[in-house]
């Protein structure tokens, strides 16, 4: 009698697991996102008010490897890695993957001695469309992120 009352609990849960799955509805179907047309040109232009340069992380895994002084991404892709960010000299960056919509600009940026800012500008076909500047102290190692909406009807964020 016993393990005819442990078939049915089994039999119970097995058959109420498949009814369930098999009366789900579907999931709703997500429109696929476009990435940005080829054809425009987006880049990020930073400039430094100090030097930046590779320095020591103290939080790292392997302290004694040098940090680079700029790392920008495009969510998981990595853009690019600058060494060096001189005073006052702009670098321009070539953002790529870009989709329609919402996109996050991370930028890693490594320790400094003194107060550092960093002045980003991110341009659309020559246009600005993001100008933010970002103060960095000293002794962080920062992570900041830059939010960038793309499309034709988004107005320019001049952060005001």
């Amino acid at each position: 009698m016993q393990w005819a009352l442990v078939l049915m609990v089994w039999v119970g849960l097995v058959g109420g697991l498949a009814l369930y799955i098999s009366a789900r509805p579907a999931p709703p179907v997500v429109a696929a996102r476009s990435l940005v047309d080829s054809a425009a040109e987006v880049t990020l232009q930073c400039t430094a008010t100090g030097p930046m340069g590779r320095s020591d992380d103290p939080f790292a895994l392997n302290p004694s490897a040098p940090v680079p002084a700029l790392r920008a991404a495009v969510g998981p892709v990595e853009a690019v890695v600058i060494d060096q960010l001189e005073a006052g000299k702009q670098r321009d960056i070539v953002l790529t993957g870009l989709i329609t919509g919402r996109n996050e600009v991370v930028l890693h940026l490594a320790p400094t001695d003194s107060v550092v800012a960093l002045r980003c500008v991110v341009m659309v076909n020559g246009q600005p469309r993001l100008n933010r500047v970002l103060w960095h102290a000293p002794g962080d190692a920062g992570v900041y992120g830059l939010d960038l909406n793309l499309g034709d009807d988004v107005e320019p964020d001049y952060g005001h």
